[in-house]
């Protein structure tokens, strides 16, 4: 099995740094899985790039969307 080489962008770690502050100001244990959840979520897609699925319903461009936790 080979893996992709992820680049995860400065970027990405102000989202998910956004996202986590967000979501600590009403749960900090949330905010803290939430963050391991995407770091998870990172090396999962190092190793399966093709998961997901294409939205053509939603963008010309060759991307993938993943649901990274489904709200409950």
């Amino acid at each position: 099995m080979s893996s992709l080489k992820l680049e995860i962008t400065s970027k990405t770690y102000e989202d998910v740094e956004i996202i986590s502050e967000y979501i600590k100001t009403d749960n900090p244990r949330a905010a803290h899985n939430m963050a391991k959840l995407f770091q998870k979520t990172f090396k999962m897609l190092s190793k399966h790039p093709n998961i997901g699925r294409k939205r053509s319903d939603f963008t010309y461009k060759d991307v993938r969307f993943y649901i990274l936790k489904k709200n409950t």
